[in-house]
């Protein structure tokens, strides 16, 4: 644990390093630091390889922006080896350029050459770090987008490997700053994807958010221990954003954690009360046929019929998940029913999907009200024999329904592929992982003349075995059946089904996701 008497650090970088590095000043005040020196070598668009170049050289080609009474000054015409001699600096750190920092084959020995030189041109024995810079926001119009596909989520993906690869076995290098997780975990925010100023270059909270990073990634120091109201007053109402950010950040840096904060607090939620009657028989076949509706008292946008997950062996309408997101649904206007079916070892195959198209009929026939919408989800299991439903409609008309009657549908990292409890109790060899397309597989029905309306597909970044890549072949699937109007595809961050298991611990990313689909549909 470093002492709080001071604090010397300096960057060789670039612009992205002088957004990391804006509000590092404030934010050690805050933490109570009492002598702070910040430096930053800098020239725009900076690779590696340049600077490893001037270093050589000895060029005087930085602008030498020092920071000692919380402001930046600049010396223009400056050597990297004046910096790194000008203070005993405690931290030096280096970074790729942006447009490089995808790029593995840009991580090659003149990081170590610089890293060597760097550390043989000190007056100290300073701690060296990596700064692990961030994607540029969905909508950049960076010209080096092109190559990460235009595709935040491929670029970002691009240097986790790549630091994971040639940065975090170096031993030249003592930590890393995860500031580009940081700055994705607050993508995941309601703040959303608005952390930039033109499309790359931090502004603001993003700025605050890389320089807290900065500071818990070189000192270990705990956030908790820092006074906001010592930042500027703007950033106050956001604190808790970017304090989550930063301590995920260090703690899983090369993960994407979904933030808990979704809702802006500043926005207005009309609530109702809301009513809860639980198991409801919805048909004789088994008395596990029962459902739990949680309906609001006032007006109702919408019903969501939830079907949950559990492998078809386990799982229950009453887990706290769904607990959880029924009562805020209700109390934002959506009548919400869960259900349960039989599982495994009572049911025979089709029973499961017999048993939902059933509770699916009770719902149009007993819950749902006049020119309400009626919307299905389904969680992993669930999600499966959504997918069955609404691509093979004979267990629905069997109900007495049509696919029409659904307005929209929603698989949560749903098996597209038949699912792998039945290929277990068939016997297959790494039945975890096979892959099976038959008449229980829901990618056996796909087809231009299918009538569903308005499926969203989702699937996680660190999903369980083959679920994101049997999805991404479900949509295009789909796509290339010419239904790209009635399905779209979302890869989610985190673990499998992430999104709605953690709405018992106040985090309703699945609620906003589901409100959100009742929108846009609605809309549409």
């Amino acid at each position: 644990m470093f002492s709080r008497k001071s604090f010397r650090l300096l960057a060789i970088g670039n612009s992205f390093s002088d957004n990391a590095l804006n509000y590092i000043y404030p934010v050690l005040k805050a933490f109570g630091v009492r002598q702070i020196t910040i430096g930053n070598l800098y020239i725009g668009g900076c690779s590696v390889e340049t600077h490893w170049q001037n270093a050589q050289s000895d060029a005087p080609a930085y602008v030498y922006r020092k920071n000692t009474a919380s402001a930046f000054v600049s010396t223009e015409g400056v050597k990297m080896s004046f910096a790194l001699r000008d203070e005993p600096w405690q931290f030096v750190t280096m970074q790729q350029a942006s447009h490089f920092s995808g790029d593995i084959d840009t991580y090659d020995e003149k990081i170590d050459d610089l890293a060597h030189y760097v550390l043989q041109r000190t007056q100290s024995k300073p701690i060296l770090a990596w700064h692990s810079t961030w994607a540029y926001q969905q909508n950049s119009t960076h010209p080096a987008f092109v190559n990460y596909g235009n595709s935040q989520k491929i670029m970002f993906d691009r240097i986790l490997q790549c630091v994971q690869t040639r940065i975090l076995s170096n031993k030249l290098f003592d930590t890393i700053i995860p500031v580009g997780t940081a700055i994705q975990n607050a993508r995941t925010s309601y703040l959303g994807d608005t952390l930039t100023a033109d499309g790359f270059h931090l502004e603001g909270l993003g700025e605050l958010i890389a320089a807290v990073t900065y500071v818990l990634a070189l000192t270990g120091w705990d956030v908790s221990e820092i006074n906001p109201d010592k930042l500027p007053s703007r950033f106050v109402p956001y604190w808790d954003i970017v304090s989550e950010s930063a301590v995920n950040a260090i703690r899983q840096p090369f993960k994407v954690t979904q933030s808990r904060y979704i809702v802006d607090p500043k926005s207005t939620i009309r609530r109702t009360e809301y009513t809860i009657t639980t198991n409801v028989c919805y048909s004789e076949a088994s008395d596990a046929c029962k459902l739990d509706i949680y309906a609001p008292k006032g007006e109702r946008s919408a019903t969501i019929v939830q079907l949950h997950g559990g492998g078809l062996t386990g799982g229950s309408k009453s887990d706290v998940c769904y607990v959880a997101m029924g009562k805020e649904l209700a109390s934002r206007g959506v009548c919400f029913v869960v259900v349960d079916y039989r599982l495994f070892p009572e049911a025979q195959t089709d029973e499961f999907f017999s048993d939902c198209a059933a509770a699916l009929a009770y719902v149009k026939k007993h819950v749902l009200q006049s020119s309400e919408q009626l919307f299905v989800s389904g969680q992993s299991a669930g999600a499966y024999i959504a997918m069955m439903l609404a691509f093979d409609d004979r267990h629905l008309r069997h109900a007495g329904m049509c696919v029409t009657d659904v307005d929209g549908w929603v698989f949560e990292s749903g098996q597209p592929t038949t699912h792998f409890e039945l290929l277990r109790r068939r016997g297959v060899g790494d039945w975890s992982v096979a892959q099976r397309i038959d008449e229980f597989a829901p990618l056996f029905y796909v087809r231009s003349s299918m009538q569903f309306r308005n499926a969203l597909i989702l699937a996680y970044s660190d999903d369980i075995p083959n679920r994101l890549e049997q999805n991404k072949l479900l949509y295009a699937a789909l796509v290339n059946c010419g239904l790209a109007h009635e399905v779209r595809f979302e890869q989610l961050y985190g673990q499998h089904v992430e999104a709605s298991t953690v709405c018992y611990r106040d985090s309703y990313a699945y609620v906003e996701l589901l409100l959100r689909f009742i929108s846009e549909t609605t809309a549409s």
